[in-house]
């Protein structure tokens, strides 16, 4: 095998990265991004929390919980792939921070795919709300998306230019600034405007400039695909989120070449269609 693609890919592991831009618009949501690997068409069981009002204790009562847990079952219907072709040579010729990188960017381009099956997804909404990329513009979104019977963990998800135009908004950049918070630029995340969380898409749903929602109104699920075997293929995951894509290399000898694979399985439900706002521009 070209240069014992079993160490190859120990050093891949090892040294590759997934970007978290490649994460944030995912991780937004009621998500189970777990390593395990599946088939496709395969159903993952979500967990779902929803929290009620905290209770005071009264003596020689029992406790009452005032939050539920339960399961949302999301089809794994998507199998999204990124593949580069490379002739044996040049594979060999490839340093370990190479290959990294080729993964790193195959990770990014599955991360579009998989919003933009979520997108699909809100574009059949209804509510609507106008939207001004400014501290004001989220306060006034989010005072609508109230009247709309939207509350609790407030999710904006907005278009790449959108986003770009909020952050450069002097009164969100103080803010940024002040926290020392450079999630907003080098992530793409605001952790809290107005009492909402605001990320950054790299694309918002067809005639919009992006969402608002609550956390759990929409579950997603990824899995990995089986690998060939422990020589070829392996699993790299992001530390902190579990996103986790197969990545493998498949030699043909016939004719010389190395197909490198990252992969993923991919599901996305809508859990309640009630409390999501698609944004449009505000007109003068």
């Amino acid at each position: 095998m070209i240069n014992n693609l079993e160490n190859i890919l120990a050093s891949v592991a090892k040294n590759a990265y997934i970007k978290p831009e490649t994460v944030t618009p995912l991780s937004v949501f009621t998500a189970d991004l777990s390593a395990d690997a599946t088939i496709l068409d395969d159903t993952v069981h979500v967990v779902k929390i929803a929290a009620g009002t905290a209770k005071e204790k009264q003596e020689g009562v029992a406790y009452t919980p005032d939050a539920t847990a339960s399961t949302v079952p999301v089809q794994l219907t998507k199998r999204f792939y990124s593949a580069a072709n490379v002739t044996d040579i040049t594979f060999s010729r490839m340093s370990d921070q190479m290959r990294a990188d080729l993964f790193a960017g195959s990770a990014v381009k599955l991360g579009k795919q998989m919003v933009a099956t979520v997108n699909a997804l809100v574009e059949k909404q209804t509510k609507t709300a106008e939207f001004t990329p400014s501290f004001a513009g989220v306060a006034a979104a989010k005072a609508e998306a109230t009247k709309a019977g939207v509350e609790g963990e407030l999710i904006m998800c907005l278009a790449p230019e959108t986003y770009d135009a909020l952050v450069a908004d002097p009164d969100v950049a103080k803010i940024a600034a002040i926290g020392g918070n450079n999630d907003v630029f080098a992530k793409g995340e605001i952790a809290q405007l107005h009492g909402v969380k605001v990320v950054r898409l790299p694309a918002a749903p067809a005639g919009t400039v992006g969402y608002l929602t609550q956390k759990s109104a929409i579950a997603v699920a990824s899995r990995t695909t089986p690998l060939p075997n422990s020589d070829a293929g392996t699993i790299i995951s992001d530390d902190k989120t579990g996103l986790s894509f197969s990545h493998k290399f498949i030699e043909d000898a016939d004719t010389a070449a190395v197909k490198v694979v990252t992969e993923i399985l991919f599901g996305a439900e809508i859990v309640d269609d009630s409390v999501i706002v698609k944004l449009t521009a505000k007109t003068a």
